[in-house]
């Protein structure tokens, strides 16, 4: 079961490789700029799923600093407040709800990449090597 879980943990970085892999070499290929927009996500999204933990685990703790016993004196008589207070007043909330925003940037980014290569391909064909060359006409007629 665990060798499951981090199979299905891995597919996500290994996602956005073959994302970045593809990216590369179609922006090699054609060289369309808008095909870096792909290639901005799929590198953020490598980093955000492999180094970005790390990263952050090593911010956090340089700013760090050890409780002295003075912060936690004044934390304890906060604490012993906050409850006297939700004892004489039920109707407020016990403690406060931290919530994360997430703002889904890289999917933004896939999206507006996704909706102006649609457009590039509906203005023009999307594959002009399988149009016909030449006059058609004539070699019907023999």
């Amino acid at each position: 079961m665990m060798i499951l879980l981090r199979t299905i943990e891995l597919l996500w970085p290994l996602t956005c490789v073959v994302g970045l892999l593809v990216s590369w070499v179609y922006y090699r290929k054609r060289g369309k700029a808008i095909i870096s927009l792909l290639l901005i996500y799929f590198a953020l999204g490598l980093y955000s799923s492999t180094l970005a933990p790390y990263v952050n685990r090593l911010w956090v703790s340089t700013f760090s600093t050890e409780i002295t016993a003075e912060q936690l004196e004044r934390y304890e008589a906060y604490q012993k407040d906050v409850d006297a207070l939700h004892v004489k007043y039920p109707e407020i909330a016990p403690g406060t709800v931290v919530k994360h925003v997430s703002f889904p940037l890289g999917q933004i980014l896939l999206v507006i990449t996704l909706f102006i290569l649609g457009t590039r391909m509906t203005k023009g064909s999307p594959n002009k090597t399988m149009e016909p060359t030449g006059d058609t006409r004539a070699r019907d007629s023999d």
